[in-house]
């Protein structure tokens, strides 16, 4: 039987994690033949992993979970002396937590607390404990805090800030379907349901933005606001939200056609980048959001699929429904759109991810994994069988 390729992680030291139905398999980045290697792999038992969150990048360390609310640790036992030349000495360690409700989504607030977002059960916010006795299975991993009763289905879901206070997490959830649809807050257990207040009906994702104050002079690290992207299928809305007041401020995204459809949204220092599935719109990130550039993307019913932006490559990288990835390379002091760049043609695929050296995806074949150089501009094929692993 064939292996499904679940999950990729890249890490920006230059190695990928790829966990299969069966397998979770290591590669290394080999600077002087300007390939991916395999080196190592772990099984289990057959699962489906269908998401991932990063607890501590710097020491390896990640939370995986399956379709069926199979909550994993996932991390290398030798630390920081992975990455070296000697590959051999990496040792990967897949340890069960628990058992969660089914999730759709999940994000990971602070000091082992995670927010479990399902769209078959109730959504969780629970604690865990890594220092249990592994050998005592009556004691239980993983904490209860609280359930949110009538939050599924979750389309969408964001972190509104992330102070080390536990009182200043909050959680924006979109909930319901259709013209039921809602934007909740997640504060300590209580919802606030806001479309009573304003009317916004049948919303279908937000985006979480960052927006300068240019007007204000003082720099203040901690700001009680941020802002994000509210779109539904007829309208966009840029909402000013206030963490201790609720809800500011509602404009209409300007410069927008009719049925367009927000996809993306990612800020940088300078600019801001929409991506919906007619064109791609760079803002002034600044209290009156100039439009800087627009460039038109749907070409007879090609839509993008996948959207990613790299600030290493300052490029935008799309996907699109033709089977094309392109990128548009941004400059982020003007916000110009530059010349586009063809990647890959006519090349099927399910996933990508990218670091600075290499872009890699999967192309609907289960044994192949491709790999793209941004050093020698050309793709390779990596034979994902148990035979390979060193």
């Amino acid at each position: 039987e064939g292996e499904n390729l679940n999950l990729i992680i890249t890490h920006p030291n230059g190695f990928i994690i790829i966990f299969f139905t069966m397998y979770v398999i290591y590669y290394q980045y080999d600077k002087i033949n300007k390939s991916l290697t395999c080196s190592k792999s772990v099984k289990y038992n057959k699962t489906r992993f269908i998401d991932y969150i990063t607890v501590d990048e710097k020491n390896y360390k990640y939370y995986v979970i399956d379709d069926l609310g199979s909550l994993y640790l996932f991390n290398f036992l030798q630390g920081k002396n992975i990455i070296k030349d000697n590959v051999t000495n990496i040792e990967m360690d897949l340890q069960f937590i628990g058992k969660v409700n089914p999730p759709s989504c999940m994000a990971y607030l602070n000091n082992n607390t995670l927010f479990i977002g399902s769209i078959k059960g109730n959504s969780q916010l629970i604690k865990i404990n890594e220092n249990i006795d592994q050998n005592n299975i009556d004691l239980q991993k993983i904490e209860i805090i609280e359930e949110y009763e009538s939050l599924s289905p979750i389309s969408s879901m964001l972190l509104l800030n992330n102070t080390k206070e536990e009182n200043g997490i909050e959680i924006m959830t979109v909930s319901g379907v259709g013209s039921n649809c809602s934007v909740k807050n997640i504060k300590r257990g209580t919802c606030i349901i806001y479309n009573g207040e304003i009317e916004i009906k049948n919303i279908s994702q937000v985006f979480k933005i960052i927006i300068n104050n240019i007007g204000n002079k003082k720099k203040n690290k901690s700001q009680n606001y941020c802002s994000f992207i509210i779109t539904t299928t007829m309208k966009s809305f840029i909402i000013k939200y206030d963490y201790k007041s609720k809800i500011v401020s509602l404009n209409n995204l300007i410069n927008f056609e009719q049925n367009e459809k927000i996809l993306y949204a990612k800020n940088t220092k300078n600019i801001i980048i929409i991506v919906s599935n007619i064109n791609i719109h760079i803002y002034q990130n600044d209290s009156k959001l100039t439009l800087l550039s627009k460039l038109k993307i749907n070409v007879q019913g090609v839509i993008p699929l996948i959207i990613k932006y790299n600030k290493n490559l300052q490029g935008l990288f799309v996907y699109f429904s033709d089977n094309n990835l392109i990128k548009y390379p941004i400059n982020i002091n003007d916000g110009k759109i530059l010349d586009n760049e063809l990647i890959l043609n006519n090349i099927p695929i399910s996933a990508f991810d990218l670091c600075k050296k290499f872009l890699i995806f999967s192309n609907w074949d289960n044994n192949k994994l491709g790999v793209y150089s941004f050093h020698d501009k050309k793709v390779n094929y990596i034979e994902l069988i148990e035979d390979s692993i060193n």
